[in-house]
């Protein structure tokens, strides 16, 4: 009698472990190579990467109400520059390291059309021996990478050090813990975890994540703003409309603002040390100004931020990449030079053109 039972319960669990496991190839057909984010590391797998990621990774990644796109991770834990890029094989090159935020990363963007893929793809073509690494990371301002540098990048022995600057680094200074701490303590483990990245999941979050941005745009109660979004109106006007209303960082509102004035002087602190590392190390430091579109149009609603910063910059005797004079040339089609507008404004393929050109003309001013 007991044995009966015994095997009748196997039977049904059987039949269960025989559905679910249909449901997860069904779902995987469903999720393809597709997520939410890539794995970064943790404790314990810190140690195998340079960068914020686990190495060796591919996926499309999944972001409401904008195109999945493209990254990859190679080797050293850090995005894809078009290059096999190993500790021996960059050892015997010249090595530009990128750093900072989104805008270095290449948010939203495959992995072509980040600048520092591009710098690579151009400073190949009249100097071969040179490995373009980019150790960017959306959320980071110029404290994490200082701390990053501490951590991991100064042991990749750059010669070059990029900083990219975007004007939302000084709402970005407000945190305490650095982000490089952030991420390994915040991984998910365990069971959770393991459900997030099963197909199952995957496939529940790429259909979710179509839904997730109808949720965001009811919420909004700017009938002007939720036209312009719902529309993916390329017309200049609502362009600088949102940009001026809902993407302005505190230092575009006023830079000037007493409120700003410990958040100028610790970034600028942490910038000078950062200088005093690379300069110990005879590294050459040079800062990347993002293009801010509002900056691009002159509609800088107090005293001009990005002059403010650059002019802080240059003071310290370094390049500073500044690409707004080219891109003021081409206002009339601004729009393809930014990726995703009026959801959002980080460059295209075709902005970071302008960056990656600029920057190789810096390092290598006389070229055939």
């Amino acid at each position: 009698m007991m044995k009966a039972r015994i095997k009748s319960i196997l039977k049904v669990l059987g039949v269960w472990l025989i559905i679910l496991i249909v449901i997860e190839m069904a779902a995987g057909l469903i999720a393809g190579n597709a997520y939410m984010d890539m794995d970064v590391i943790d404790e314990t797998t810190e140690s195998q990467s340079y960068g914020y990621f686990q190495p060796d990774q591919q996926r499309t990644i999944l972001f409401p109400g904008l195109d999945p796109y493209l990254v990859t991770v190679n080797q050293l834990g850090l995005r894809s520059t078009g290059e096999r890029h190993t500790e021996e094989s960059i050892s015997r090159k010249l090595r530009i390291l990128c750093v900072g935020d989104s805008n270095t990363f290449g948010l939203f963007a495959d992995d072509n059309a980040s600048y520092p893929y591009i710098l690579q793809k151009e400073i190949n073509r009249v100097k071969p021996n040179v490995a373009v690494l980019n150790a960017g990371l959306g959320g980071t301002a110029v404290h994490d990478v200082l701390y990053y540098l501490k951590r991991k990048g100064l042991s990749l022995r750059p010669d070059y050090i990029i900083l990219n600057y975007s004007t939302n680094d000084f709402d970005d200074m407000l945190r305490d813990t650095p982000v490089y701490e952030e991420i390994k303590k915040e991984r998910l483990v365990g069971f959770k975890r393991h459900l997030k990245q099963s197909n199952f999941g995957r496939a529940f979050r790429k259909i979710y994540v179509h839904f997730k941005y109808g949720r965001f745009l009811k919420k909004i109660d700017d009938p002007k703003l939720l036209n312009i979004l719902k529309e993916e109106s390329r017309d200049l006007e609502d362009l600088l409309y949102v940009a001026e209303n809902y993407e302005t960082p505190t230092i575009v509102r006023d830079p000037l603002d007493k409120g700003l004035e410990e958040i100028w002087d610790l970034y600028f602190g942490q910038f000078e040390q950062l200088l005093d590392l690379a300069r110990q190390r005879d590294i050459q430091v040079m800062v990347v100004m993002h293009p801010d579109i509002l900056k691009v149009f002159d509609r800088y609603p107090k005293a001009d931020a990005y002059d403010l910063v650059k002019e802080r910059f240059e003071s310290y005797g370094i390049p500073v990449i500044d690409v707004i004079p080219a891109f003021k040339q081409h206002r009339d089609s601004i729009q393809k030079f930014y990726l995703n507008p009026p959801r959002d404004f980080h460059l295209s393929g075709a902005g970071n053109e302008f960056i990656a050109r600029a920057i190789l003309d810096t390092i290598i001013p006389e070229r055939p």
